[in-house]
């Protein structure tokens, strides 16, 4: 349900009279914004599916099945973490 008009406006006075009351509290406050860490999330999740193609390349390259099964199992799990994000 979104929020009216006039409750985004009294959310942004009380935003802002936060800001100038503690501005290190209102930055330790953002940084705790979930968004923040679903962005995290996604990325590091998106670096692991990465090293998990590179394992898998590697180990058909040199002929590993070993090595390739580990990249497949770490792309499967950063998937994973990423659609249970």
């Amino acid at each position: 349900m979104p929020l009216s008009e006039h409750e985004k406006r009294q959310l942004e006075q009380i935003e802002q009279a936060l800001r100038a009351g503690d501005p290190r509290f209102a930055d330790a406050v953002r940084a705790a914004d979930p968004r923040v860490h679903y962005r995290r999330r996604v990325i590091v999740a998106v670096l692991g599916f990465v090293i998990g193609v590179g394992l898998l390349l590697a180990g058909v390259v040199i002929d590993v099945i070993l090595i390739a099964v580990a990249g497949l199992v770490v792309m499967l799990a950063c998937s994973l973490w990423v659609v249970d994000s």
